[in-house]
Order: structure tokens, then C-alpha cells, then sequence
């Protein structure tokens, strides 16, 4: 997990030290009596307090680790990581805290962003073609040899300095699929178009 900047750490620190000050607030609710069917039942508001207070927690922890500039996988992996810390220490059953989350607004449009997110975190198909050649230990010429291309053109395409066409990129695919399994460049988001300059009159 990735190391959270100091003032974020200080943060959610807090937000742990504030739910140890609730849950020993919520322990010295008294139980309440409600009607029922004739007679009363016994009811302790302690667990609702317990979940209110991590419910609480959880959507700080969203807005804390949610405007980091970190990608989208790191974000997801320290939420649910400090989420779980939360659900512990409120001593709530893992399966109730998720199915409660879930339905926060706050969670709905954390797990909105990080789909945006996500769509910008994709590399390049340059970067992508160099890491798959990086695993299987190929040069240029590997590639060239297997592909049956030039291996300059490779090249220009490993360092991003030409677009590989759709059908380079297909060959790249089958030839790397032979040695790293079934392999697929994802499509990055397309660059925004410079604006046009006016023309001279």
C-alpha cells in the first residue's frame, strides 16, 4: 500500500481517535424499553451507535484518500484498507458494514470518480508495449523477428515517437500471447485536440 502523505496520515488518525471516543460514549447509553405486543422488549441503542459512528467515519476517510493525486487503484486498496480498520474497531460484522457503505452517497460518488479515474490511469500503447516486452525479456529484434516488421519500426513504436496502426497492434498481441499468455493492449484516453487557431486575415 502506498505511503499516505503525513497531513492525510495525521487525518485519519484522528478519524480512528474520534471513533474510540464514541464507542466509549455509546457504551454508557442505557438500554430502552419499547412496547411490545402487550408487554416491552429490551433494547440497547449501542450497536446502532457503533454503526452510525463507523458509517461516519468511513465517508472521511472518502473525502480524505479521495483528493490524493494518486491513481485509481491506489485510492480503492488505502479506502478499504482504513475502512476495515473502522469496521473492527466498531466491532461490526463485515458483511453488514459493506451492504451499509454501499448505499452512501458518498461511496456511490468515490466509486464514480475512481471510474473516471481509471480511464485516465491507462498508459500510453508505447508504455504498454514496453512493459509486455520488458516481462518477456524481448529487444526490438525479438519482436521484429516474431512479427515479421522492421525493427526501427518497433522501435518508433516502443518509444512512442510513431502510433502503432490497429493491425501493428493486433501482431503485437499474437506474438506476445505466445510467450506471456493471452495478452491485450487497452485503449488510453484519446488526447484532447489543441484548439484551432483563427486563421489570418
Amino acid at each position: 500500500m502506498k505511503e499516505l502523505p503525513i497531513e492525510a496520515q495525521a487525518r485519519l488518525e484522528r478519524v480512528l481517535a474520534d471513533i474510540e471516543l464514541g464507542i466509549i460514549a455509546a457504551d454508557q447509553l442505557p438500554d430502552e424499553f419499547l412496547p411490545f405486543e402487550g408487554g416491552f422488549v429490551q433494547v440497547s441503542p449501542r450497536a446502532g451507535e457503533r454503526l452510525r459512528l463507523a458509517l461516519t467515519a468511513a465517508d472521511t476517510i472518502i473525502k480524505i484518500i479521495g483528493a490524493l493525486e494518486w491513481p485509481a487503484a491506489d485510492r480503492r486498496i488505502t479506502v478499504a484498507s482504513w475502512h476495515d480498520q473502522v469496521r473492527r474497531q466498531c466491532a461490526i460484522e463485515r458483511a453488514r458494514f459493506l451492504a451499509e457503505i454501499r448505499k452512501r452517497p458518498t461511496w456511490l460518488e468515490f466509486q464514480d470518480r475512481l471510474r473516471q479515474a481509471e480511464r485516465t490511469d491507462i498508459p500510453s500503447i508505447a508504455k504498454q508495449l514496453q512493459t509486455f516486452m520488458d516481462e518477456v525479456f524481448w529487444k526490438d529484434e525479438d519482436m521484429a523477428a516474431v512479427t515479421k516488421s522492421n525493427p526501427r519500426t518497433v522501435e518508433r513504436h516502443r518509444m512512442g515517437k510513431r502510433p502503432a496502426s490497429r493491425e501493428s497492434i493486433l501482431e503485437y498481441e499474437k506474438a506476445l500471447s505466445t510467450v506471456r499468455g493471452p495478452t491485450r493492449f487497452l485503449k488510453p484516453p484519446s488526447a484532447p485536440r489543441s484548439p484551432r487557431r483563427p486563421k489570418k486575415s
